[in-house]
């Protein structure tokens, strides 16, 4: 079992932060959380926020998830590894790669960038 560990607060805090930029189709966070940039300040203008990154949303979500998978966590599954959600996605995955002893596997492409592939 792995279980990200972040409180909901901070699921909020980066939910309700994304915009997007429609013409090039790219996500922003007002304040760079989330894996996303912060977007430059002459861009601000023209970003948009989703319909479900609004608080009332995000909350509504949240309290579905709460509904349905609260108590998982004291289920049986054997080993469990807790994942620390407020940390980068490549630092959760590489722990959750070290608790199942599964290697990273970077691959050389043709114009020298490393790309990883996971097993």
């Amino acid at each position: 079992l792995v279980v990200v560990k972040i409180s909901d607060e901070e699921l909020v805090k980066i939910a309700t932060g994304r915009r997007m930029d429609l013409e090039n189709n790219i996500m922003y966070h007002v304040d760079g959380l989330g894996g996303w940039d912060k977007p430059p300040d002459d861009m601000m203008a023209k970003l948009i926020q989703r319909g479900d990154d609004l608080e009332s949303k995000v909350r509504a979500t949240l309290a579905a998830y709460h509904a349905k998978y609260d108590g998982i966590e004291e289920l049986e599954f054997g080993a469990k590894y807790e994942v620390d959600g407020t940390v980068s996605a490549d630092d959760a995955v590489d722990g959750v790669r070290a608790f199942l002893g599964v290697e990273k596997k970077v691959v050389q492409k043709e114009s020298d960038e490393e790309k990883v592939v996971d097993v």
